[in-house]
């Protein structure tokens, strides 16, 4: 830090207009005040004008009265009013709570006649809050210099006073925002230090997916969505939001999960269940047409559904030819494979085997028990992490 930056700090034009109160009370420290006059109480009035952070020009005006002591042979208590100008430095107000001041004046003062008094003042005020006020102690020693000596000795016209109390400062021109706590954003350190325009930036609430919509009040804070969906995204704009839709890239009806009805179709725990068994060409090479349909919702489905994976297992009867069965099973995986894939499905999400006769579900001893052997089965699957949208 430069000293040209503390220099610009404490000394930079920050004007202001302010008025303050001191209220207390005073007692003669000089002979023969002292030994004529007790407590009394005592004030002033100043006027401020503040052209530097650390500088006020004031305009005083005071009052004094000491009250008579009973053995005093004065007829009453002693007065002393006064009017006067001078300065006082301070911490700058805009940058703290607790204020230390000094004070010095020159007055005209009157007490049985015209007097040179001459004060010294210090105290320590506390700013109230964001109020443009102060609250704070004083003390203040005051020597009045009179125009001659009595033949006694002493100075006739001279007194020393030291009053103290409580004072209450207004000010104009101050920052609203408490010292003590406001910062200065973005500024560099003489910047801050010189009083460079302070702008508060209150910290905005957490909004984690930037939609406007903050984490308090939406409904999905890690997915950007619309205010009229509570900021949760509905990628197929069937009203029911992503979280909750079954199929979140395909429309369908609230009471279906979101999804889409199929009528080819079922989905029974981990199986895809087609309505209808598939039909080959004998080299098991094609689909045939009338298959074609329940391939497509399939399709459909695995498309609304891109978190979703399948193995397509084609079996057969266990009294073919091993070798001939496993070379028709794996035609059939792969054929209903490349189907899908035709249709929209990525490579990556789909896994043909064929198993041959090694899984039969009913007897080869009947006709009805070898035909429900030859089958499709397609089972939902964890998806490989290449295969995940």
């Amino acid at each position: 830090m430069s000293v040209w930056s503390v220099v610009s700090a404490l000394v930079v034009c920050a004007p202001s207009l302010g008025i303050r109160f001191d209220g207390g009370g005073g007692v003669p420290l000089s002979a023969p005040q002292n030994a004529y006059f007790a407590f009394g109480p005592s004030g002033a009035l100043t006027a401020q004008w503040g052209p530097l952070r650390i500088l006020d020009v004031e305009l005083q005006l005071g009052y004094a009265r000491m009250e008579r002591k009973p053995a005093s042979p004065t007829t009453g208590a002693g007065t002393l009013l006064t009017a006067g100008a001078g300065a006082r430095v301070h911490r700058p107000l805009d940058d703290a709570l607790l204020v230390p001041w000094a004070e010095a004046l020159v007055q005209w003062g009157f007490s049985g006649g015209s007097r040179l008094p001459l004060a010294l003042a210090a105290g320590v005020s506390l700013r109230a809050g964001t109020l443009p006020l102060a609250f704070g102690i004083y003390t203040r020693l005051t020597q009045v210099l009179g125009l001659g000596r009595a033949p006694e000795g002493y100075e006739t016209f001279d007194a020393t006073l030291l009053s103290f109390g409580f004072s209450l400062e207004y000010r104009w021109g101050l920052k609203d925002e408490a010292p003590a706590t406001k910062e200065r954003v973005g500024l560099t350190s003489a910047e801050a230090l010189a009083g460079a325009p302070v702008i508060p930036q209150a910290i905005p609430a957490p909004d984690t997916d930037g939609d406007s919509i903050t984490d308090a009040e939406d409904a999905c804070p890690q997915a950007a969505g619309p205010p009229d969906r509570r900021g949760c995204p509905d990628s197929d704009g069937d009203l029911v939001n992503d979280k909750d839709d079954q199929c979140p890239r395909a429309a369908g009806k609230p009471t279906n999960g979101g999804c889409p009805r199929y009528e080819r179709l079922l989905i029974e725990g981990d199986r895809l269940v087609l309505r209808q068994k598939l039909q080959f060409n004998l080299a098991g090479s094609k689909v045939q047409p009338t298959s074609e349909a329940y391939l497509d919702e399939a399709a459909q489905l695995l498309i609304a559904q891109p978190e979703t994976c399948l193995r397509i297992e084609a079996h057969t009867d266990p009294r073919v030819e091993p070798k001939l069965a496993a070379r028709a099973t794996h035609a059939q995986a792969k054929t209903v494979r490349e189907y899908l894939v035709r249709h929209g499905v990525s490579a990556a999400r789909l896994k043909a085997q064929g198993i041959a006769g090694q899984q039969p579900t009913h007897s080869s001893a009947t006709a009805q028990g070898r035909a429900a052997n030859r089958r499709v089965e397609l089972i939902f699957v964890a998806c490989p992490s290449e295969a995940t949208p």
